[in-house]
Parts: structure tokens; C-alpha cells; sequence
């Protein structure tokens, strides 16, 4: 598909400026730097009710000024008007459809089945991509063959997109990974023939299939950090991240369990991380119980991070949550601000 210019997309609304409302990539020249024709990159966007955002994506992927795209949008069955703006840009889209799914791994799933591209990613109906930097990636895959996944720093930005913060994640580490997601989702892009190593994402998980995948991949395939800004990622009410925490949590353990369980290569490779990364997975679920007051659920994974890290009975505050499930007080809480006020005024570390 060749992409389309500024001038040749709808136009924006009135309140809508710069990128990628009234402003367009640089144009890339017909061949890369070394001759050969430009990698087709495959974006895959999943999108269900999010009418208020979906159209600065889409603007955001086919103003990449990328001479070799394909992008494919899949939506939920969407009931918030996401379809009318849909079918505004359906002559640049590769390919397009709005049904009921069961999930946003399943509707990725779907769309990379049917992706060509070399180079493949996506990029969720909330999030934007920074500018011009479709003509980055494919010159670094070139010129270092041997990396399978590459992903930079993503800004973040508020409901109205006004930048908030930057995540820099940094290189990839499999044991720091175990213990959190540090790739962020929306920077990231990777070879398509992974899909055939590694399978497609796990369709069993609803808001970790990234950080399942990520995980999967991790032990046989190799990861670039690229200290430039990919992506922004939107923080709004509705999303996943922010409205539903616990449920994050619980697949996040269940996440872990599973990999442990049925992935040999780690327990042969990290053999002295399981009980710890399961254990911190455990406590991570419990406090999320007992902040809202779950104190029978919270007690119940407090007491399994301890069977699998017994010396954790030496932590006063763990044991005081302990204490707090089964009296319904509030006392962990309170020591945890003293004691963090008298470190500091001691100067501990």
C-alpha cells in the first residue's frame, strides 16, 4: 500500500493541530540507503469503543510517509461511532473488519494471521506513534540481522494527548523482566518469522498477552533497546491499565504460574528465581485485595507468598497485613509511613 499524504486524508476537526492532525512524516525515498526496496511493515490495530481516540492512531500509522505498509484494523464490534471513522480511511487500510471477539488477543491474532510484512506490530486505538519513525526501524533491522525484536522509549500523555512522562526502559533482561513488564507494548516491533519460532500471542490472557509473549520469546529470541521516542501511550480512565488493576494482577500470577508450569526452559534456565518471582506475584495480588478491602482474599495470597518464602517472615510489614486481614485493622499501613520517616531521618538506604 502506498501511503498517503497530508493533504489526500479527511481533514481534521477544527481543534485539532500538529502531528498527526495538520502535520505529515518526511517523505522517505523509494529505495533504502543501500539500494534494496523498503520491508513491508505489517500494523495491526484491535480496537473496541474507542471512537474518541482511533482516529489519531490511524492518522499516526498512515502518515508514516512509509513507502511499503500494510495496516490492518480489527474492530470488536464497536457501538460508539469507531466504525463511521473506520470507514473514513478504509481506501488506505489494507484490510478491515468489525465483529464480536473474544478478546484483543484473539482480534491481533487475527490480524497478523493475515499480515505480509516483514516487519510487524501493533499499536492500540488509544495510542499514537511518534512521527517519522517507520523509516527508522527497517534501516536498523538491515544493518544488525541478528536482533529478532527491537522497541524504544514511549512518552505518555493524557486524555486530551498533552505529554505527561517518559518510560525508558532500557535493555532487555530476562530475570529483571520476571519481575516486571519492561517493554512497553507500544514501542515495539519484531521480525514476522518469530510467529513461526514462537507461536502467535496466548489468547488465554486478556491484558498480559504482551508480557506472556515478551516472556515466551525471551530465553531463544534476541531483544534491542533504541534510545529514541517510538510511541505515546494514552492514560485515560477507560483503559485497561488504569480501570482494571486487580484483574492485571490476577493474570499477571496466573501468568507466571502457567510459565514456570509448562515451559521447561525456565525452570532449567532460572532455576533460583521461581519461588521469588511468585512469591513478589503473590503479595503484588494481596495487596490489591486489601486495598479494596478483600481482607479473606488478601490473607489467602499473603499466606502463599510466605509458603513460598519463608524467610519473609522476618518483614514486620508483611506480617502486620497479616495481622490486618485477620482483625480488620489498619496498622500496616501506619507503621509502613513511621517506619519510611524514620529511614529517611536516619538516612538508611
Amino acid at each position: 500500500m502506498n501511503y498517503p499524504k497530508l493533504n489526500e486524508l479527511p481533514p481534521p476537526l477544527s481543534d485539532k493541530k500538529g502531528w498527526p492532525w495538520t502535520e505529515e512524516s518526511q517523505e522517505l525515498s523509494l529505495l533504502m540507503s543501500n539500494g534494496s526496496p523498503w520491508p513491508k511493515i505489517s500494523i495491526v490495530t484491535p480496537s473496541l469503543n474507542q471512537g474518541k481516540f482511533i482516529e489519531e492512531t490511524i492518522r499516526s500509522v498512515l502518515l508514516q510517509g512509509y513507502p511499503n505498509l500494510e495496516y490492518i484494523v480489527m474492530d470488536g464490534g464497536s457501538e460508539d461511532g469507531s466504525v463511521d471513522i473506520i470507514t473514513k480511511y478504509e481506501k488506505w487500510l489494507t484490510y478491515w473488519k468489525s465483529e464480536q471477539d473474544e478478546g484483543q488477543a484473539q482480534a491481533l491474532n487475527k490480524g497478523f494471521k493475515i499480515s505480509t510484512g516483514e516487519i510487524v506490530a501493533w499499536i492500540n486505538s488509544d495510542d499514537v506513534y511518534e512521527r517519522s519513525i517507520f523509516g527508522y526501524i527497517p534501516q536498523y533491522i538491515k544493518n544488525n540481522p541478528d536482533y529478532d525484536f527491537i522497541y524504544g522509549d514511549l512518552l505518555t500523555m493524557n486524555e486530551t494527548g498533552k505529554m505527561t512522562g517518559k518510560f525508558s526502559p532500557g535493555e532487555f533482561n530476562l530475570i529483571n523482566a520476571l519481575y516486571g513488564n519492561i517493554i512497553p507494548q507500544p514501542s515495539c516491533f519484531w521480525k514476522s518469522s518469530v510467529f513461526k519460532d514462537m507461536g502467535y500471542l496466548s489468547e488465554k490472557y486478556h491484558y498480559l498477552m504482551d508480557y506472556e509473549f515478551w516472556m515466551r520469546c525471551g530465553i531463544k529470541k534476541k531483544f534491542k533497546y533504541i534510545p529514541e521516542n517510538f510511541a505515546h501511550f494514552r492514560e485515560h480512565a477507560a483503559s485497561k491499565g488504569l480501570s482494571q488493576s486487580l484483574s492485571f494482577k490476577i493474570e499477571d500470577l496466573a501468568l507466571f504460574t502457567d510459565l514456570f508450569k509448562e515451559y521447561t526452559e525456565y525452570s532449567e534456565a532460572l532455576p533460583l528465581q521461581k519461588n521469588k518471582v511468585l512469591c513478589l506475584k503473590n503479595e503484588r495480588l494481596a495487596m490489591a485485595y486489601y486495598k479494596n478491602r478483600s481482607m479473606r482474599e488478601a490473607r489467602k495470597y499473603f499466606k502463599r507468598a510466605l509458603c513460598l518464602t519463608p524467610f519473609r517472615f522476618q518483614n514486620i510489614t508483611l506480617l502486620l497485613y497479616i495481622l490486618d486481614t485477620i482483625f480488620d485493622t489498619r496498622i500496616a499501613p501506619r507503621w509502613q509511613e513511621q517506619n519510611g520517616k524514620i529511614r529517611r531521618y536516619l538516612n538508611i538506604q
